[in-house]
């Protein structure tokens, strides 16, 4: 009998190699790679803001490249709003500031203001997003200054839940990670928690999460996170990825296994060198 070893030397083209199964084709692997393609189409897509002339215009095609991200792969609980967001206490005529978009509980009510304005109950918020085209000191301090007052909105609800999060999501900026987070560091943000910095192809920056177990992390490097000190993960991908953890990993804790630590990007801590809000 002649053997498949020779069959395959006299014959290679006869004899097909059987292909490897790769891990990234498990459902966990889908979520990563899917993830990293769609940070890069949103950079594709930003040029294409550059068609409009007005500056405004420009930030609102980006805002609405997250949006159409956001409405296809959020959860059917969950609905997005362009408008502002009220607690029991709001009155007529106060001052509010605009979110560019609040993902909030659907199963709440909310004021339709308008076609594209709502105002939303705090206690249905999920969380906000602040879109920059490019990120400079001056928007990210502005952005912080409006995340700050968010977060002093009362909810009414008896037990205390882990969210509104607080997003703040840029195509680009000129400068490195550590010096956006000397930026934060200036901000009179303080220990807030829940506060991720995305800088899509570029890194992130993400406060105190006490709600998230990174399992990428040691049990005392963990200890340090609820300490006050930032993640800090510098990189072309992994970016969305990870926001995309803390938007829906906070929420349901059996996605996790979607998320597994050995995928999640290595970060670094970072403690703020001063803190001005209490």
């Amino acid at each position: 009998m002649v053997s498949l070893y020779l069959i395959a030397r006299l014959f290679p083209n006869m004899v097909r190699k059987q292909k490897k199964v790769s891990r990234d084709s498990s459902p966990v692997g889908l979520v990563k790679a899917h993830l990293d393609s769609l940070e890069q189409e949103l950079l594709v897509q930003s040029p294409k803001a550059l068609t409009a002339r007005h500056m405004g215009n420009r930030g609102k095609a980006r805002e609405d490249f997250i949006n159409r991200f956001l409405e296809k792969h959020i959860g059917q609980d969950l609905a997005i709003a362009n408008g502002e967001i009220f607690d029991a206490e709001t009155k007529v005529g106060s001052e509010a500031n605009e979110i560019d978009i609040i993902i909030y509980d659907r199963r709440y009510p909310k004021l339709s203001v308008s076609d594209r304005v709502s105002a939303i109950m705090v206690d249905a918020v999920h969380a906000t997003i602040e879109v920059k085209s490019k990120l400079t000191k001056r928007k990210l301090l502005g952005a912080l200054d409006v995340i700050s007052a968010l977060s002093e909105l009362k909810c009414i609800a008896s037990a205390p839940k882990p969210w509104p999060f607080y997003y703040v999501v840029a195509y680009s900026c000129d400068t490195t990670i550590d010096t956006v987070f000397d930026w934060v560091c200036k901000s009179n943000i303080g220990n807030l928690a829940g506060i991720c910095i995305c800088i899509l192809g570029k890194g992130l920056i993400a406060s105190n999460w006490p709600a998230v177990q990174i399992q990428t992390v040691q049990q005392q490097r963990q200890s340090k996170i609820n300490n006050g000190e930032w993640l800090i993960h510098e990189g072309k991908s992994g970016n969305l990825y990870t926001l995309f953890y803390f938007l829906n990993v906070q929420r349901i804790s059996e996605l996790a296994q979607y998320f597994p630590d050995r995928l999640l990007p290595d970060f670094r801590y970072r403690k703020p060198l001063r803190t001005h809000k209490s």
